[in-house]
């Protein structure tokens, strides 16, 4: 399973530099909170039934947005 999503999904910060993975999720906006809220889903779907499942795999990305 693959899940793509935005780097909408973390929280905030106004600062310069871009998110990392392991940067707080969230959002004030509904836009972001929803983001973050299916990241959680998914971690918890991938948790209880593909962890320990070895014939499936999951991964999810977080793209930013990109002008050039």
């Amino acid at each position: 399973m693959v899940f793509i999503t935005s780097d909408k999904c973390y929280k905030n910060k106004e600062w310069i530099w871009g998110y990392r993975e392991n940067d707080e999720l969230g959002g004030a906006d509904p836009y972001s909170a929803s983001k973050a809220a299916v990241e959680n889903i998914f971690n918890g779907y991938y948790q209880s039934f593909i962890e320990t499942n070895r014939e499936m795999d999951a991964v999810t990305t977080r793209a930013g947005n990109v002008i050039g």
